[in-house]
This record gives structure tokens, sequence and C-alpha cells, in this order.
């Protein structure tokens, strides 16, 4: 049983993929869904730009705490933290005792031969407990302008 969850997001839609699989496991009796954001600070990232940041941040995770809570989670938490994504995370995964980490990823680290993303990648390498990821599949570019059509109505390449 998985009692204290721990989802990633980064604002974009994709992220928000592991939100339905967060509110499935985090619906159970005594479950604790926990949202973490990670800011990476960019060397010439002013103090005002990362308090800005972790601002919007804050909201946002508030924003994904009500919806899961009007879902029926009745114990969401969030927490916005700096550093380097993958670490983070497993640092948070290992302090909140996290039982799995739910997070999604669009597979970049193909390109170099992996199936999952690097930062998933490196999550699933450090992280003290299971994670469940998500894999986000975007469609091929349109070959034509009827495939463009398919795919704006949710269709995908196949071919």
């Amino acid at each position: 049983m998985f009692n204290r969850i721990l989802v990633t997001l980064d604002g974009s839609e994709y992220a928000e993929s592991a939100i339905r699989h967060a509110k499935d496991l985090g619906s159970a009796p005594g479950a604790t869904v926990i949202l973490v954001s990670v800011v990476e600070p960019r060397a010439d990232a002013s103090a005002e730009e990362l308090e800005r940041s972790e601002r919007v941040i804050t909201e946002y995770l508030a924003e994904q705490e009500a919806a899961l809570r009007a879902g029926g989670v009745q114990n969401v938490s969030s927490t916005v933290v700096r550093g380097e994504a993958a670490r983070s995370i497993a640092e948070v995964a290992r302090d909140e005792r996290c039982d799995v980490v739910i997070m999604s990823t669009l597979g970049l680290g193909a390109e170099r031969g992996h199936s999952i993303g690097s930062i998933a990648l490196r999550v699933l390498s450090t992280t003290p407990c299971p994670v469940l990821m998500i894999r986000i599949d975007q469609p091929a570019p349109a070959q034509d302008s009827a495939e463009a059509r398919w795919q704006d109505e949710g269709g995908a390449h196949v071919g």
C-alpha cells in the first residue's frame, strides 16, 4: 500500500498527467499526497527572480492541492525546493519517507539511448522508493494537412 505519495510537478500539462494517478492512490484511507516542484536556480538569476518563481509555483501548487481535495484526496500538502531537479526530488522523497514517487516523462533521454527522460532516469536511480513513471507520448510531426487535423482532434501518428 502506498500511504505517502510524492508527485513531481513542473507546471506543464505533461507533468499534470501524474495528478490522475495521484488522485487514485491518494483517495485511499490514510494516504497523503505531497506535491513537489523544483526551482533550478540559474547562475545569472537574481534573488528577486527566484522569489518570484517560487511565489508563482506556490500558487500553482495550491491550485493543484485544491483540485485533489475536490477529487476526494483528504491529505494533501506541497513544497517548493531549490536545487537540481532529480537530486531534490530524491531528497524530498527520502525526507518525507515516501512510499512512491509519481512523475511524468517525455522520454527525451531516448536520444541518448534511454527509453525515459534524463531527469526521470536519475530520479529512478537515486530515489529510495518505487517510481511510477507516466509516459507521455508525443505524436510525430504530421506528414500532411489531413494528418495535422487528425492530430489536432486527438489522433496520433501511427506509421
